[in-house]
């Protein structure tokens, strides 16, 4: 049965910038057989929600944001891909909201077993064989709900990171959680009101690719390397997810404040990402330098969307060894960086060089990138996304008590280190890509990683992991 949209969605979307790299990498992990490129975010409850009220808010939110059901279209050569939106909703269409029980938790109507919430996220987030390689026929984004022990659930979103960074799912959450109270009106915007770039001229388009492309080749000049050696390779989706109590996550702060500065601490996170995985470099006696990206949020603060695409704009660095010998050092380093590139506004001249970009099919794209790269695309991937949610309080009547991201990499490079905040508290999320990393590297680079960010050694929480037995 169809069902009237409501919503403002456009029926045709180009792609932004940064998601003909989203595009590129998911082509590159769907030929080596690592599956889509697909995020997920957990939201923990007190209770299990009121199922007919969730449900019929999803419905009710897909009927306002069609472009949930968008399909990505690469259309003509030279031409930028596209999303297309269906004219109608139908119900039958509507990726359904599953209910799921642990073993052991006497499971509400329809709910089905499943033997914990890491064995639903192995089976979501590793969705090629339950597709049969057709990723494409997956929904953008699915939720369940899984009842736990204790009374409490927790809700497992799946997302497709070609339509949605993890800010846009928190804004997604938010707005879902609105619907099921019945507020429906003043939706949030979806996209932005103009997903044109810039006109240049070009004369300014070419000293713009001039600027970057020789900035990118000065970070290429000499080798460096990632866990995964730059080998393209099928590979399970793994997580282990870490979080600090309020004490130690008020020290980072100060120490992020103090280091970097309280209103752009992103070079201090992103200097503890970096010597945590030194530290596993250096254990397979690999002393390289490290070529990472730091990820800019470019949504405007404060405001209410744009909730769907990748609103980002991306700095790259290079760090050397001589770079790496303390935090003070590396934070130094990066924001030096930083700096020279907000002088020279390289991500002005990076962001006119995607727009051009996003025209290549996706496997050309990701062979210039590598092939400038010597077959890696990063030393390791890393954000620090702030605070989640802090709107989400609530979601059909069961109070949320934390909410965090499960950032998926590919290979390479293999693995990446994510920090998100709920309240007083941060959550770090290692992610990981087949066997790229054994169980005592992990142990070692989470190890430091938390004592680089608090100042010290301290106990952690380990709230999951989430580690799939099959290598596909």
């Amino acid at each position: 049965m169809a069902m009237a949209s409501e919503g403002g969605s456009p029926r045709r979307l180009p792609i932004l910038a940064c998601d003909g790299f989203m595009l590129a990498m998911d082509a590159m992990m769907r030929r080596s057989g690592q599956g889509g490129h697909y995020g997920g975010t957990l939201i923990e409850l007190d209770r299990v929600p009121e199922m007919p009220a969730l449900r019929v808010a999803w419905q009710r939110f897909v009927r306002a944001y069609p472009l949930v059901l968008g399909r990505l279209r690469r259309g003509l050569p030279g031409r930028v891909p596209r999303w297309e939106v269906p004219d109608e909703v139908y119900a039958e269409a509507v990726p359904v909201v599953e209910l799921w029980h642990e073993p052991g938790v006497l499971g509400l109507d329809g709910a089905r077993e499943v033997a914990s919430v890491a064995a639903l996220c192995v089976r979501r987030l590793n969705l090629r064989s339950e597709a049969g390689g057709r990723e494409d026929a997956l929904p953008n984004v699915r939720l369940d709900v899984v009842q736990c022990a204790g009374g409490g659930a927790t809700v497992v979103v799946t997302w497709s990171h070609l339509l949605l960074d993890g800010k846009g799912v928190e804004l997604l959450l938010t707005e879902l959680a609105r619907f099921a109270t019945g507020q429906v009106d003043d939706p949030m915007p979806a996209t932005l009101a103009s997903a044109s770039p810039v006109k240049l001229s070009v004369v300014q388009r070419r000293e713009r690719r001039i600027a970057f492309l020789r900035h990118f080749r000065g970070l290429m000049s000499t080798p460096f390397t990632s866990l995964g050696r730059g080998e393209a390779r099928a590979g399970a989706a793994n997580f282990e997810v870490v979080t600090l109590g309020a004490a130690a996550s008020g020290r980072v702060r100060e120490r992020a404040g103090e280091l970097a500065s309280p209103l752009m601490p992103a070079p201090f996170y992103l200097a503890c990402a970096a010597r945590a995985h030194d530290r596993v470099f250096r254990g397979r006696g690999l002393e390289q330098p490290q070529v990472v990206t730091m990820p800019v949020q470019t949504r405007p603060k404060g405001g209410r969307g744009p909730m769907f695409q990748n609103h980002l704009s991306m700095f790259f660095v290079r760090l050397e060894q001589s770079d790496l010998e303390t935090v003070a050092v590396a934070t130094r380093a990066v924001q030096a960086q930083f700096g020279e590139m907000m002088r020279h506004r390289l991500d002005q001249a990076f962001s006119t060089v995607q727009n051009a970009m996003r025209r290549l099919p996706p496997r050309l794209y990701m062979a210039f990138l590598r092939w400038q790269a010597r077959g890696e695309v990063a030393s390791f991937f890393h954000s620090h996304t702030g605070a989640f949610a802090p709107q989400l309080v609530e979601l059909a009547g069961a109070k949320v008590l934390h909410g965090y991201h499960l950032p998926t990499v590919c290979t390479p490079p293999g693995t990446g280190l994510f920090v998100s905040e709920w309240g007083d508290e941060m959550d770090v999320t290692l992610s990981w890509r087949g066997d790229v990393i054994d169980a005592a590297e992990r142990g070692a680079m989470v190890e430091q990683f938390v004592a680089d960010l608090v100042g010290e050694a301290v106990e952690v929480e380990r709230r999951v992991v989430i580690e799939s037995v099959s290598s596909f």
